[in-house]
């Protein structure tokens, strides 16, 4: 009985947190005791504002054509000194800008460090970009060697030991396979983004401890749920149309889709209407989705009650120091965020309209920049008054009571506009053993016994379909009338295509292929972030073209069994715990919230098993944020306690041994990185499209010195090469000039040459003459 009474008094503390009331809030006006002083975060939002607008201006006036310099001399570029003087400054300005916000909020609060990764990682498409992943790579490092080194000094404990242990056993199978690797390039960069995700789910669950920084977080994370909704559904209006017209072009069928003809079966995709949002993929959007959307319904009455009270409770006040503070620095960030996006989206029908030739008249000339910054300004002004007159608390309160559901509307219509039936099917499945958790019908051993049935016939069905006689899926299979010409307006989804099998025998196909990989390697697998590698090596003839498994089976082809297992040991694990906890709440309203977020991740899980959700990093990286909001949720005090792992000594230990690791991923990443950033010449931004030219290029400056070193053999007549290509093969210019005889262009033809005289500038397009071939092979084989 004192045990019950004991949990029922902790239960209603945790409805008083849950609910967002007062009583959480402790600090003067209002303001969270661990939040930096509203005074720092108004000084804050200034200085970014400030150098948001400078970098902008600068970067228009292509005036840090120098830091690209810089950056490229300590990357180890071979002549940084020959970026072209007309590269464009944008992508320095922005990403540096990107930069500098996530290190300034890592350093006010953990909560705002992740709020930053949160905003900024949809995007970023972190399957077509994956060089772009790195950035966020580096802030979570960041993050996670300030919460270290906070968890030191303040002798806090380690909460959820045995989930992390599942987790860091599952990154050392994977750091072993890393040697076993196919292809170690790319199971090291993969090995890195999963460290990142560990690290998300340390930080979530261990340095935001009370309820006010994770219901900062969660509601950053239901803005950029929202803008994401939006954009999707501005996009799938007036941004389709535009994708068809540059779909022809052959070059963009070789980054998008991995062949220069348009066939019928890519003609198809394209023709249908389905919203993708920023991350290209209408199944990567609607996994976003189906991860947000349960949690923001059941917050809606939490969020609800809270405002009611709120508004009960509160009344106006003179601003004080702290409110005067925390209204400047909220109208500084809205004024970007909201401005920035309105200008976004105006765009959209500004350049649709203008391709069918009538202009709107609000995106004309200046008054598409004064509208976009007049309706930041109003949003900005809006909230920036309630705070200064009732305070963060009730501000707060007010906008989850009015944010949540229309962000539930947008997210439920963008949803249905990806027309993902498996995400749908997942959702309803999810949310209906979520609210029989909250309701108290499923015991916990109905739900384990049920996770096994599935997974073994999920893996039964497996593997007869790969051994069956299920032929070869051809392009034209399940497609109208086996065209290829693409329609402007586009093609609506119909009930008939929804029942088509079509896309469900193309991954049979995939996981025939994948299976094959992990018989063929069943203990180290084909290395992490290696499936794409593989596949053309063991795809039948007819297979489609593919990158990814599309299902977390993916794991135990790439990890082996040992990886395979301790990934789903780690998710069983979380879900089965978390029905207990769901069950054993007292508390309505916290198990409300509880369910909400396990509905959630239960969605993602299920839709990852017919789809990438687990091989995409942007999308893997919010389900194990997710994750960790729910296990801060679920953790009591005396969960605490006993998760504390033997005390100071054995906590140092864990935490000095997770900061050495951490500066091995420093190290790591910026030495891959440091190559990636040679190779795209300064690029910052979709980086990849650069990086695959210049491999491109340097195969081919490669091949024409193998054939100058057997051109005795009459293999290669040509001896001249420009010696840009030279440059960029890693030769330096004193080198280039030993290998034979500079020549320049003579007029702007250039088919006439004559030699470079002697001390005259060497200009971009001059032209290397070789003379002694086969010591020219060796330079390039040393540079290579």
């Amino acid at each position: 009985m004192a045990k019950s009474a004991k949990r029922k008094r902790a239960s209603a503390q945790g409805l008083r947190e849950t609910t967002g009331t007062v009583d959480t809030v402790k600090g003067a006006d209002g303001w969270p005791e661990d939040f930096p002083s509203p005074r720092r975060l108004a000084v804050a939002a200034l200085v970014l504002f400030v150098l948001g607008v400078v970098l902008l201006r600068a970067a228009d006036a292509n005036a840090l054509l120098w830091l690209k310099r810089l950056v490229g001399y300590f990357a180890g570029m071979p002549d940084p000194m020959r970026l072209p003087f007309d590269a464009s400054s944008w992508d320095m300005a922005v990403i540096g800008w990107c930069l500098a916000a996530g290190i300034t909020a890592s350093l006010l609060h953990p909560a705002l460090g992740l709020a930053a990764v949160v905003l900024f990682r949809p995007w970023v498409d972190a399957v077509t970009f994956p060089t772009e992943n790195i950035f966020f790579v580096w802030l979570i490092l960041l993050l996670a060697t300030l919460c270290c080194v906070r968890m030191i000094v303040r002798g806090e404990p380690l909460r959820a030991v045995g989930l992390s242990g599942l987790f860091t056993a599952f990154l050392a199978v994977c750091l072993f396979t890393t040697f076993t690797s196919i292809q170690f390039g790319a199971s090291f960069k993969a090995l890195l983004v999963w460290f990142s995700h560990l690290l998300v789910f340390l930080i979530v669950v261990n340095s935001l401890r009370d309820t006010v920084s994770r219901r900062v977080l969660f509601s950053v994370f239901v803005a950029a749920l929202a803008i994401q909704a939006l954009y999707s559904i501005v996009t799938y209006y007036y941004l389709l149309p535009v994708l068809r017209s540059i779909a022809r072009n052959p070059a963009v069928l070789r980054e998008f889709f991995g062949t220069d003809q348009l066939t019928p079966e890519i003609a198809d995709r394209l023709n249908k209407n389905r919203a993708f949002g920023s991350m290209l993929f209408p199944n990567a959007l609607a996994a976003f989705l189906v991860l947000g959307i349960p949690c923001t319904l059941a917050a809606m009455i939490p969020g609800w009650r809270a405002f009611r009270e709120a508004r009960a409770t509160t009344t106006p006040a003179k601003a004080g120091q702290n409110r005067i503070y925390g209204a400047v620095g909220l109208f500084f960030a809205l004024w970007a965020v909201v401005g920035g996006m309105a200008s976004w989206l105006i765009q959209f029908p500004l350049r649709y309209h203008e391709s069918m030739g009538t202009p709107a008249w609000y995106a004309t000339g200046a008054l598409s920049s004064i509208l976009s910054a007049g309706l930041g300004l109003v949003v900005a002004l809006w909230l920036a008054y309630f705070l200064a007159r009732y305070g963060a608390a009730y501000t707060g309160a007010m906008v989850r009571a009015y944010g949540l559901p229309a962000t539930a509307v947008l997210a439920i219509f963008a949803l249905l506009l990806t027309y993902s039936r498996g995400a749908m099917l997942a959702l309803l499945v999810a949310m209906g053993i979520s609210w029989l958790l909250y309701r108290g019908r499923v015991p916990t051993r109905a739900v384990a016994t049920a996770a096994v049935l599935i997974a073994l016939v999920a893996g039964a069905g497996l593997l007869s379909l790969s051994f069956s006689g299920l032929p070869a899926v051809a392009d034209s299979a399940g497609v109208k009338d086996n065209s290829a010409a693409l329609v402007e307006a586009g093609e609506n989804v119909s009930g008939r295509d929804l029942l088509n099998p079509h896309t469900l025998f193309l991954r049979f196909a995939y996981w025939r292929v994948g299976l094959r990989m992990f018989l063929d390697h069943p203990l180290t697998g084909i290395g992490l972030g290696c499936f794409g590698t593989a596949y053309p090596v063991y795809q039948n003839p007819g297979d489609p073209p593919v990158r990814e498994a599309h299902t977390s089976l993916q794991v135990f082809t790439e990890t082996g069994f040992p990886g395979g297992l301790l990934f789903y040991a780690f998710w069983i694990a979380l879900f089965l715990w978390g029905a207990r906890c769901i069950l054993r709440e007292g508390d309505r309203a916290l198990r409300l919230t509880l369910a909400g977020l396990f509905a959630s991740l239960l969605a993602f899980f299920l839709h990852a098993g017919i789809d990438i959700s687990f091989s995409h990093p942007g999308l893997c990286l919010f389900a194990y944020l997710m994750g960790g909001l729910f296990v801060g949720h679920a953790t009591s005090d005396g969960d605490e306690r006993r998760a504390s792992a033997g005390g100071a000594r054995m906590r140092l230990a864990v935490l000095a041994s997770l900061l050495f690791l951490i500066v091995i991923a420093f190290g790591a990443s910026a030495r891959a990185f440091s190559q990636d950033l040679s190779l795209s010449r300064m690029t910052l931004y979709r980086m990849d499209d650069r990086i695959n030219g210049a491999v491109g290029q340097q195969l081919a400056t490669m091949k024409f010195f193998a054939q100058q070193r057997d051109r005795s053999k009459g293999s290669s007549p040509r001896t001249q090469i420009l010696l840009r290509q030279v440059l960029d093969l890693g030769i330096s210019l004193e080198d280039a000039a030993k290998l034979g005889t500079l020549y320049v262009p003579i007029g702007d033809g250039g088919r006439r040459l004559r030699r470079l005289r002697s001390g005259e500038t060497v200009p971009d397009n001059a032209v290397l003459n070789v003379r002694y071939p086969h010591s020219s092979y060796r330079k390039a084989v040393r540079a290579m």
